[in-house]
């Protein structure tokens, strides 16, 4: 019964969802400057991919329907693909907080 879901399942549901979503572009070509942020989606697929506070790979969605990943360093055959589910750019105490 929706009528009955508590604040914490709310809250843990909207965390989840958050922590699998990537951030929407628009604007320039994808992975150049003047990308302006129009929202967050998250895909089945992407969702996919492990989280690391080191990641090898960017991911995100340039309007109208490109889902993109980028290799930040080269990646090794075998080697897994990995994402940071938060910003990798903020201290460690502060990613641990947001996941």
């Amino acid at each position: 019964d929706p009528g009955n879901l508590s604040e914490e399942y709310l809250l843990q549901l909207v965390g989840r969802v958050d922590s699998n979503a990537y951030g929407m572009f628009a604007g320039a070509q994808p992975w150049q400057p003047g990308l302006t942020l129009v929202g967050r989606m998250v895909d089945p697929g992407a969702a996919l991919f492990n989280h690391s506070c080191d990641p090898n790979c960017d991911m995100c969605w340039f309007l109208p329907d490109l889902l993109s990943l980028r290799c930040r360093r080269p990646v090794a055959a075998g080697e897994e693909l990995t994402t940071c589910y938060g910003d990798p750019g903020l201290p460690y105490r502060a990613r641990q907080a947001y996941l």
